[in-house]
């Protein structure tokens, strides 16, 4: 089998046809295909998700981690935080639904990657992606799976490790409600992507943390991004920057 493509694929392209298999993306559609195929009773989307699965373990580093980007593309690969903590959610969904053991052991080794990698502010130790020594405040994305692993486990040191990263990450909340850092590039406009990230990753692991100052701290930016969307028919842009400046 052609390993390079046995996963979810990156992009289409009309002239060209799909890409290589995506890591990243194969790990969190794994979630939408076993409730798929739990709800509409299609084994079919269940056997996918698996294949998926085992395919993401296949390719799995030894230390736990994945590297970043389309599957074989690179020549000499660097390894990602923020890849590895989206394949998480779908090793733990397959945990979950299967009870199978290995999902929970493999989970557990990428978060154990994750965390050995934090430094003493609660974030990593070198930039990932196209961020220099910083790490990118939509990183509360990857939190968010490592506390899904770290309740599963009952391991306070990963809860505990989170939680401090997780406030590290709020505490670069701006008067207007804006994150510093919340985009690709340091000084660059943020996705609203990379927004929806910082902010879905803080309500999840304030979920599972049963925190509500965690929720408090991000009311004013879904606040402002409501009045912002209200100012133009219900629409955001593209991108914003650290000021809400389009």
């Amino acid at each position: 089998a052609d390993k390079k493509n046995q996963g979810s694929r990156a992009f289409y392209s009309p002239f060209l046809g799909w890409s290589e298999a995506y890591p990243e993306t194969t790990g969190y559609l794994i979630p939408t295909l076993i409730k798929l195929g739990d709800v509409l009773k299609k084994p079919i989307h269940i056997e996918q998700a698996i294949n998926y699965g085992d395919w993401l373990l296949e390719i799995q580093n030894k230390d736990g981690s994945w590297y970043g980007g389309i599957y074989g593309k690179k020549k000499f690969p660097r390894k990602s935080i923020f890849n590895t903590g989206q394949i998480i959610f779908g090793l733990i969904t397959l945990w979950r639904f299967t009870k199978e053991q290995k999902w929970l052991d493999y989970s557990f080794k990428a978060t154990s990657w994750l965390t050995s990698g934090l430094r003493p502010n609660n974030l990593w130790s070198g930039g990932d992606y196209r961020f220099e020594n910083i790490t990118p405040s939509y990183y509360s994305h990857v939190f968010w799976p490592m506390l899904e692993v770290g309740y599963e486990i009952a391991d306070l040191k990963i809860i505990n490790d989170c939680k401090n990263g997780i406030y590290t990450i709020t505490d670069r909340i701006q008067k207007d409600g804006s994150f510093k850092y919340w985009s690709f590039e340091k000084n660059k406009p943020a996705n609203t992507h990379t927004i929806g990230y910082t902010i879905r990753g803080i309500q999840e692991s304030a979920r599972l943390l049963d925190d509500s100052n965690l929720t408090l701290k991000i009311e004013p930016t879904i606040e402002k991004l409501v009045k912002l969307a209200d100012l133009n028919d219900g629409a955001l842009p593209g991108a914003y920057d650290e000021n809400f400046k389009q």
